[in-house]
């Protein structure tokens, strides 16, 4: 009542007895249903299992099977002649089966398919993992787009919270032709030209190639089946070429080449400063031609001549002169301009 207080200490006053109920599960994936216990309790003399399934057993490291997946919880009552002891665990029966679903079995290259698993506990399941013959995939359902025709194996493989695994196989075939050409001469000059085309399209080796048809970058197409055949272009210029190819599965591929034909057309032309001048002085020539990696001929009217793109050239006589100039482009495509009586030297 004064509030005081004091302790007392009694050493070793309770003895808890044994025994203590202590078991490990052992599970293999031989035999999804089948489980192992083992019997690791302490002190005990005698053990009742309850497989939570209405099954028990009395022997120290039983083995049970279950009838159906499920969780089940497992019991383990351990006695001596003096005491027990109770423990228990859960256990997950699993037997889940891969299946695979597609939406196409027969496709044609560059169409989607749509790969699935087919419905199962999710909650059973650690990964799908799917090899479809081009690439691994996870999840389980996705789309995918094949870039080339063949036969594609496709794998899945479950593994269940337990580390079984359970796996499914199939297989997608994938058609279509391969679209290709050759250009025989890629560059022109414009006067003249005809461009040489050859058709190198594939078949998948099960469908033959119905149509092909050539777009020449200019508004002009051709579907006649023909090849080799020639184009003519009416306009200089750069111009991509595609080509698409239709099969009788009603596959198609379409292949592009950009900037594949040069249709050249170089313009020569020029100016100076110093058509009147006087003997003796530096007349300066500037070039304004059009074209690709241009060369130069210069024809001064005196007899002298420059490969140079802008030249300067110096006159000893007095006279009109008329000058000319010729270029040479990459493509070998010429063009020439004279400018008559363009320079007149004369005395002060």
């Amino acid at each position: 009542s004064n509030g005081c207080a004091d302790t007392i200490t009694v050493k070793d006053a309770v003895n808890i007895l044994p025994p203590v109920s202590i078991f490990s599960v052992q599970h293999t994936c031989a035999d999804k249903f089948k489980f192992d216990f083992v019997d690791q309790s302490v002190g005990a003399t005698g053990v009742n299992w309850d497989f939570g399934d209405g099954s028990s057993s009395t022997l120290r490291n039983p083995s049970h099977s279950y009838a159906r997946p499920g969780v089940y919880k497992v019991g383990m009552s351990t006695f001596n002649s003096t005491c027990s002891n109770y423990n228990y665990t859960y256990v997950k029966v699993v037997d889940e089966k891969a299946k695979i679903i597609l939406d196409k079995q027969f496709i044609c290259k560059g169409n989607a398919v749509m790969f699935s698993s087919a419905p199962v506990i999710d909650s059973n399941i650690v990964s799908w993992s799917w090899d479809i013959g081009d690439g691994v995939y996870s999840g389980k359902t996705f789309s995918h787009t094949y870039a080339t025709t063949g036969r594609y194996k496709v794998v899945l493989t479950l593994t269940d919270v337990n580390g079984c695994i359970s796996s499914d196989t199939a297989t997608l075939e994938v058609f279509g032709p391969k679209a290709d050409f050759n250009i025989a001469t890629p560059s022109a000059c414009i006067k003249g030209n005809a461009i040489s085309f050859t058709n190198l399209s594939a078949t998948d080796g099960a469908h033959n190639i119905l149509k092909s048809i050539w777009d020449f970058g200019d508004g002009k197409f051709d579907s006649t089946g023909s090849s080799p055949l020639q184009h003519s272009y009416q306009n200089a210029g750069t111009y991509s070429i595609s080509m698409l190819v239709k099969d009788s599965y009603g596959c198609s591929d379409e292949l592009i080449k950009n900037a594949a034909v040069v249709i050249a057309q170089p313009v020569a032309n020029f100016l100076s400063a110093d058509t009147m001048s006087c003997l003796q002085k530096n007349i300066s020539f500037t070039d304004s031609s059009k074209g690709s990696n241009i060369l130069y001929q210069w024809n001064f009217g005196d007899g002298g001549y420059s490969s140079l793109s802008n030249p300067i050239h110096i006159y000893n006589t007095v006279g009109i002169y008329t000058v000319g100039l010729l270029v040479t482009d990459q493509y070998g495509c010429k063009d020439s301009v004279t400018k008559k009586d363009y320079v007149n030297i004369s005395i002060p």
